[in-house]
């Protein structure tokens, strides 16, 4: 359980139901999630250079290494290096994928970089323009934005992405009547297939993890379930 405004973060155990740990010393975030019971990785944000970096705190010696190179500025450093930071148990890797870009990268959970990949989309450039208010003090799109990809999930080497860009072979009905979710394979740096979630009466798909062979998503306020096939499954390692 967290706040990143306090900041706050508690360890807890969920067959008891009862939180056991504070980590002590945690920076103020926007981004958390936990890699071990004592580790966590957080996106917070450098005040000198106005932009979001990622950061890595150990509970035990309550230190935090922050590392401004992982995520690169295109425009401003906070809209265009939006996204979704993952962790996979089974890699031992972070994942953070950008938004409005066709990007993600992995790392290590000292934050040392392995690479930077690329989805099959080709946006490769934020799609906006940022202006700065009151003495810059405040910032704000001055253009629209321009999501590339909306939600994503890690299961050990298979990266997860809900893509808003339609492929020149995609089907319209198809596209107007489901959730598009590209598949990639880390390990090989590779993409495998896609597939479609398809829409409830509410057409807004929250979010969706991966575990095992099945896919759980929460679109609005309902749960869909999916079972994985064979052509996913047989790429897991």
């Amino acid at each position: 359980l967290s706040d990143g405004s306090v900041p706050i973060y508690f360890r807890g155990d969920l067959k008891s139901r009862t939180v056991k740990n504070e980590y002590k010393g945690i920076p103020y975030f926007t981004r958390a999630i936990p890699i071990d019971g004592t580790s966590v990785v957080v996106r917070t944000n450098n005040a000198l250079i106005s932009a979001n970096i990622l950061a890595f705190y150990k509970n035990d010696t309550e230190k935090t290494v922050y590392k401004k190179d992982l995520l690169e500025k295109q425009v401003d450093g906070i809209f265009d290096t939006d996204g979704m930071l993952l962790y996979s148990e089974g890699l031992n890797r972070i994942i953070y994928v950008y938004y409005y870009r066709n990007e993600f990268l992995l790392a290590d959970p000292n934050g040392n970089l392995d690479y930077r990949g690329n989805t099959i989309d080709t946006i490769k450039h934020v799609k906006f323009k940022v202006r700065s208010l009151k003495n810059d003090t405040e910032r704000t799109l001055s253009s629209p934005s321009f999501i590339v990809n909306a939600q994503a999930g890690v299961y050990k080497n298979l990266l997860f992405i809900h893509s808003k860009i339609k492929g020149e072979n995609e089907i319209d009905k198809l596209w107007k009547r489901s959730f598009i979710i590209d598949v990639y394979d880390l390990k090989k740096k590779s993409y495998i297939l896609s597939f479609p979630v398809y829409h409830l009466e509410d057409q807004r798909l929250n979010s969706f993890i991966v575990t095992g062979d099945n896919l759980y998503a929460l679109i609005n306020t309902n749960i869909v379930h999916y079972k994985l096939t064979d052509l996913i499954i047989k790429h897991i390692e």
